[in-house]
Parts: structure tokens; C-alpha cells; sequence
């Protein structure tokens, strides 16, 4: 990584001390344990999202999603 593929992000002192010690409990360095931090609120964004729409199904379609899953573990 060279400086030209970074930039500065400003932070609360108290976040900045936080990141700090999530990067020495997982062994990384500052810019990978933010890269993790981001990559698991976007997944987190995902399964929101995902539940959202499953409980937006009406039960026919509830029912029809249920049996396409059945149809797929016989498979696997």
C-alpha cells in the first residue's frame, strides 16, 4: 500500500484508543481492524436488510420460499 491508496480519517480520541485496542486483541494493524470493522457492519447492513424483506413475504409466499428451500436440501 503506498500513501497515494490511503487518507486520513478523523476520529474521537476515545474511538482512536478503541480501534487501537482492537487492533492489538486481534493481532492487526489500525487500517486492516477499520477495513474489518467496516466489512462486518456492511454484512451486518445485509442481514437487516435480508430479514426486512423475509418478513415483509406474505404467507404464500412464505410457504412457496419453504418449499424451493426443501426442494434445494434434497440436493445437497
Amino acid at each position: 500500500m503506498t500513501k497515494s491508496d490511503t487518507t486520513t480519517v478523523r476520529l474521537r480520541v476515545a474511538d482512536s484508543q478503541r480501534l487501537a485496542a482492537l487492533a492489538e486483541r486481534h493481532g492487526t494493524s489500525l487500517i486492516d481492524t477499520l477495513t474489518m470493522a467496516i466489512d462486518s457492519q456492511e454484512r451486518q447492513d445485509f442481514l437487516n436488510g435480508l430479514h426486512a424483506d423475509y418478513q415483509a413475504l406474505s404467507p404464500k409466499q412464505r410457504r412457496a420460499l419453504a418449499d424451493e428451500q426443501q426442494i434445494w436440501d434434497r440436493l445437497s
